[in-house]
Order: structure tokens, then C-alpha cells, then sequence
């Protein structure tokens, strides 16, 4: 037993021998390379995140169009129907325009969700880039958690 111990004790320490080292390197800064490489990345997501945007605007002029129409169509509906259910006598006329408003609502309901559906999703956005690991930071915010 006492042979297995020693064993294990020269085997850790030699273990940590090895490890120590790149453990206390603290001059551990990220790359240049990196740094570089974050750079043209950020460049690159303002570039995607103009194109983004000018989607967007497109997609939300899109859809403000299609709204108008449906909300033009419902009031052309309503206005169509209203003198001839005012000037209906009796409850069968009533209900006669009343079913033809509904059905020139769900007709403009149709239309309109036709459209959004040819319409698509809207865009989404670039993700964006992370950033490189600073072993700096994180130790110093080890530091600040005890």
C-alpha cells in the first residue's frame, strides 16, 4: 500500500508540474489574428444589419399596404350595406344584407390573409459576432466574484 501511494504522489506531482505552468501564464492576451478576425466580422454585421434593415422596411411597407386594402375593403363593405339595411323592412331583408356585409368581410378577410401568406416571414436579423476570449477578463472577474 505504501508503494501505491508513492505511486500516486510523484504521478500528481509531476501532473502539476506540467499544468502549472499554463496555468500561470498571465500574460495570456487574445491574438492579434483574433482581434482582426472580429473586426472584419463586425464590419461584415453592419454591412448585413443595413441590408437587415432596408428588408424590414420593405417587408413592413409590404404589409401596411395589404392592411390598407383590407381595411378599404371593409369599409367599402360596411358603407355599401348601410343604406339599403337602413331602408329594409323587414327582419329577412335584415338579416339578407346582414349575411352579405358578413360575407364581403370574410371575403376581404381571405384576400388579406392570402396576401400576408404570399408575403412570408419577415427577415431576420444577422446573429452577431462573438467576441474573442480574453483570459485577462475572466480572471479578474473571478477575482471580483469571491
Amino acid at each position: 500500500m505504501g508503494l501505491t501511494r508513492r505511486v500516486a504522489g510523484v504521478s500528481l506531482v509531476l501532473v502539476a508540474t506540467l499544468i502549472s505552468p499554463t496555468l500561470a501564464h498571465g500574460d495570456a492576451k487574445p491574438n492579434s489574428s483574433d482581434n482582426q478576425v472580429y473586426k472584419d466580422e463586425i464590419e461584415k454585421y453592419k454591412i448585413d444589419f443595413a441590408l437587415y434593415r432596408q428588408q424590414l422596411r420593405k417587408y413592413e411597407e409590404a404589409r401596411r399596404q395589404i392592411n390598407a386594402k383590407f381595411k378599404a375593403a371593409i369599409e367599402r363593405a360596411m358603407s355599401d350595406n348601410k343604406p339599403a339595411e337602413l331602408l329594409a323592412a323587414s327582419q329577412a331583408q335584415k338579416r339578407q344584407h346582414s349575411a352579405s356585409k358578413r360575407g364581403a368581410v370574410a371575403l376581404a378577410t381571405s384576400q388579406r390573409d392570402a396576401a400576408m401568406a404570399n408575403l412570408g416571414v419577415g427577415p431576420t436579423p444577422p446573429p452577431e459576432p462573438m467576441k474573442p476570449w480574453n483570459p485577462q477578463k475572466d480572471r479578474r472577474d473571478a477575482r471580483t466574484r469571491r
